[in-house]
């Protein structure tokens, strides 16, 4: 990528309707250490839990507080928990807007956080609650000067060292991934290209039974 397009993916947000299982659950699955709470989310009435993967990147689990929260009349339609919100950091949010609204992606929220500035793209738009943060130097993140999360930093997962990718669920996964390159303004494959690419892939998948079957083919031919 060149020095000023450029996205890293910082943080996967899952939300559920029961938070202390859910904690306990994800703790559990990933030998996660010690985790901290988002100081910000409190006065949203969310309860949260993020804990570190790796160097740079973050799991968070977060729920509603109370009954008719928006995030919880969705988790009710949903079936109790799902992957909620990416936190991607860019280097500059200029003309995000602009170049949403001309691919037809809505903006969710505009605002700011610890100074920063923050633009959400819909989830109805671009497959999942879309965050990206203004945020540089490059290697810096929010949580880097708390406390808290030095100490879980610290006591990181051994079990689990990074996130590499997250699989979003969507009507048309072409058009939302070509949606969100644009919106970012990150380099990718012309969309010829990338529409090929995609359709390979596709194809591809499609020969095995499930997920599993493709991991273990794919563990074994390495």
């Amino acid at each position: 990528m060149t020095e000023n397009r450029w996205a890293e993916l910082r943080q996967v947000g899952f939300a559920t309707l029961d938070h202390a299982p859910a904690v306990r659950a994800a703790t559990e699955l990933l030998k996660l250490g010690p985790g901290f709470d988002d100081p910000l989310l409190a006065a949203l009435n969310l309860a949260d839990f993020t804990a570190p993967i790796g160097p740079d990147t973050y799991v968070e689990v977060l729920a509603p507080t109370v009954p008719e929260h928006s995030v919880a009349r969705w988790l009710r339609r949903v079936g109790g928990a799902s992957g909620w919100v990416l936190s991607t950091q860019v280097p500059s949010l200029d003309g995000v807007t602009k170049r949403a609204a001309e691919h037809g992606v809505r903006i969710a929220a505009r605002t700011q956080a610890m100074g920063h500035d923050i633009v959400q793209l819909h989830p109805l738009d671009v497959g999942v609650l879309l965050e990206l943060d203004e945020f540089l130097p490059r290697g810096a993140w929010f949580w880097d000067d708390m406390e808290a999360a030095q100490a879980a930093y610290a006591s990181r997962s051994a079990k689990v060292d990074d996130i590499v990718a997250v699989d979003v669920a969507a009507k048309d996964p072409v058009a939302i991934r070509m949606a969100k390159a644009s919106v970012v303004r990150t380099d990718t494959l012309p969309l010829e290209t990338a529409y090929r690419t995609e359709q390979d892939y596709t194809r591809h998948l499609s020969a095995y039974a499930n997920s599993a079957d493709a991991i273990a083919r794919f563990v074994n031919k390495r």
